[in-house]
């Protein structure tokens, strides 16, 4: 059987590490594609991020019976463990910015569809975390639209 709570733990620092890379991307953005990147695109991944991680915390208590979804250091090594695979947004061009983003976005939704499968199958999916499932991969299916949008820009 899958272990409900490590999922869900894992999910959430997934969560807090798209926040905390888009927040990054946001604060290196440079070049021709600033003020896109800067206040159109990045800014608003992030802060969608940090609302979904709250919301997310919240379900993810309440299935879990268990508050260890919400510990800060639990959240923060498992934040770290998923951003060390990614190239970080400091001293990184537009491009590759934007190509470790998509990379980073494309991730989580398979995260997304990980976390659903999990909870389905061990009988824990609520009406409404199904509905913010589906809600958050269709916000981020959207997001992968503008990154790779971005990203073709600059590749030929």
């Amino acid at each position: 059987m899958l272990d409900v709570k490590s999922s869900c733990c894992h999910y959430v620092g997934k969560i807090k590490s798209l926040e905390l890379w888009f927040h990054s991307a946001h604060h290196c953005a440079k070049g021709m594609s600033f003020a896109g990147d800067h206040e159109l695109l990045y800014n608003e991944i992030y802060n969608n991020a940090n609302e979904l991680f709250d919301k997310t915390v919240e379900k993810m208590i309440s299935i879990t019976d268990c508050e260890d979804v919400a510990c800060p250091i639990g959240i923060a090594a498992s934040s770290a463990d998923c951003l060390r695979k990614y190239t970080s947004p400091s001293n990184a061009n537009p491009l590759n910015i934007a190509v470790s983003g998509c990379a980073l976005i494309k991730d989580f939704i398979v995260e997304i569809e990980n976390i659903h499968q999990c909870l389905k199958e061990c009988n824990k999916l609520t009406l409404g975390t199904e509905d913010l499932l589906a809600s958050t991969a269709n916000d981020y299916e959207g997001y992968l639209y503008k990154m790779k949008q971005r990203i073709k820009g600059c590749i030929q």
